[in-house]
């Protein structure tokens, strides 16, 4: 072999991908994937900490809105093996009032009725115009569980649904499957209605719920 040939070859500089292939081949997608979980995880708590947000806002309008004679539960652990949490609960004069509160700026509120030939009226909750009819079932898990929590005691249970910020029906108090849909005048009006249950009692049912639902 020549002087010139030797010189050649140490003078070359040898490729990365030559030398050590499966950093580049195994490594980069490892990388890639977990820059991806980094970046999911981010939104995540990017979204948890908008709801928590937003719960603490929504707990601070209820709670004007249901004055010195209400006692309220918020954000609060579903029972077992349940597929929803507990919002907002408020132990009032009347009854309980299971409540689910959204504040959706601007949003116009409808409740709609759609047709079927194979099957019934049915109906709906829009906002801004989509299908959000599953919150109101959310809403009917969590009524469900207060009720079967408070058995023993003869309050009634109700739901209420409640928007902040939105575009309501001026004249009227919609409801859907059964529950007020309305903004904080409304809920002001029904969680200060008078009723029979006493101080004592209000009491007393807030801490069957507490026990109940604990605290997220």
């Amino acid at each position: 072999m020549s002087t010139t040939t030797l010189q050649r070859l140490r003078l070359r500089r040898p490729d990365p991908a030559d030398a050590c292939p499966d950093t580049f081949v195994t490594g980069g997608p490892q990388l890639m994937s977990a820059d991806v979980e980094t970046s999911l995880e981010r939104e995540r708590a990017r979204r948890a900490a908008a709801r928590d947000q937003q719960s603490r806002v929504m707990a601070d309008v209820l709670e004007e809105a249901g004055g010195p004679h209400s006692r309220f539960l918020h954000q609060r652990q579903g029972p077992a093996g349940a597929c929803t949490d507990l919002d907002h609960v408020a132990v009032t004069p009347g009854g309980v009032w299971v409540i689910g509160a959204w504040q959706e700026p601007g949003a116009r509120i409808e409740i709609a009725f759609s047709h079927g030939s194979a099957e019934a009226e049915r109906e709906r909750l829009l906002i801004r115009g989509r299908d959000k009819t599953q919150l109101v079932k959310g809403l009917a898990a969590q009524h469900e569980a207060v009720a079967a929590a408070l058995a023993a005691y003869d309050v009634p249970v109700r739901g209420l649904v409640c928007f902040v910020d939105a575009q309501l029906p001026r004249f009227c108090t919609p409801t859907i499957q059964g529950y007020p849909v309305g903004d904080p005048g409304v809920v002001r009006e029904l969680l200060r209605a008078p009723g029979s249950v006493g101080t004592g009692a209000r009491r007393a049912v807030r801490k069957t719920l507490a026990e109940a639902f604990p605290t997220l």
